[in-house]
């Protein structure tokens, strides 16, 4: 389930530029969904990218079960768990 031309073009075409686009229209989105979690906004800015990059890297597995706002939000959900794990241990003595 596609909700607009960026993420369709995207889809069918896999070009970068496609994709930019798709990354400007969803940018705010990502980056409050992480800031929420991890609350720090230089770490939301590096999750939010890194988020982008899983996501047009991974974009062959987005089987349209599901919105593609759904499917990126739970990657950017995976990413910050990933890192406030990574930061839990990292702080343990």
């Amino acid at each position: 389930m596609l909700e607009s031309k960026n993420v369709q073009n995207f889809i069918d075409y896999r070009s970068h530029e496609h994709f930019g686009k798709v990354v400007d229209e969803h940018l705010d989105l990502i980056r409050k969904v992480i800031f929420r979690l991890v609350l720090n906004e230089e770490d939301a800015d590096d999750l939010a990218q890194e988020t982008f990059i899983s996501a047009y890297q991974k974009a062959d597995q987005f089987k349209g079960d599901a919105k593609f706002t759904t499917w990126l939000c739970k990657i950017a959900h995976n990413h910050a768990y990933s890192h406030l794990r990574k930061k839990k241990i990292d702080s343990i003595p």
